[in-house]
């Protein structure tokens, strides 16, 4: 709910910018201000498909990329601005599983012992990976609203979970795996292994409330 109030607060203040401003280029702001709002829906309905339409496959729609763009272009910014400072590790490998959890791979990050590469992310394009590849589109801290089961037959064979930074949404969705997997018989425990392997890998409050309920 923090992240649709926030969007909003965002919106209404462009919005109040639009009314007040004389310049011609008042327009300009129009589009960031459609933007926020549609994002404020998207957090508040919790629907990461209305971000950028991504699909199983990882195919977008055109149309929401543009409406998005905005803010797209910041995230996307902001990403890159973090690998270039981050000294944490591009993925780590769970302590006694063949799960591995990472940030987004980028061109130059080697993926190719995976045989499954699994994008929790709604707001990067398609990983461009030669890998078994499969999107679950979640909204970046939210609770996540897709958990799409992955088949047990891959818990013998090296997978990677990713988000953006593989903090948040990978870590809960991890835990979920080691769960239906057997690894562990609890919330508390799953999280403990992903943070021995990864220590920012933390969901946040109700990332996690989803797990212990789940």
């Amino acid at each position: 709910m923090k992240y649709a109030l926030f969007f909003l607060m965002l919106f209404i203040l462009v919005c109040c910018c639009i009314i007040e401003t004389s310049s011609a280029y008042w327009g300009f702001l129009v589009w960031p201000a459609l933007n926020l709002l549609w994002l404020s829906i998207a957090y508040f309905c919790n629907k990461p498909s209305i971000v950028l339409g991504k699909n199983k496959d990882g195919d977008v729609k055109l149309f929401l990329v543009i409406l998005n763009l905005p803010w797209l272009v910041y995230t996307w910014s902001v990403f890159r601005i973090q690998i270039l400072l981050s000294k944490e590790d591009f993925a780590n490998q769970v302590d006694g599983t063949s799960i591995w959890i990472s940030r987004r791979p980028m061109p130059g990050d080697d993926i190719g012992i995976f045989e499954l590469v699994i994008d929790l992310t709604a707001e990067f394009t398609k990983d461009k990976t030669d890998r078994n590849y499969i999107c679950i589109p979640n909204l970046d801290g939210h609770w996540l609203r897709n958990c799409s089961p992955i088949d047990v037959g891959y818990a013998e064979k090296p997978i990677l979970v990713h988000c953006a930074n593989g903090h948040g949404r990978s870590s809960a969705y991890v835990a979920r795996l080691l769960i239906e997997w057997g690894y562990c018989s609890n919330a508390e425990s799953a999280l403990n292994m992903i943070q021995a392997s990864r220590p920012l890998a933390v969901p946040n409050h109700s990332q996690r409330a989803r797990i212990e309920k789940g």
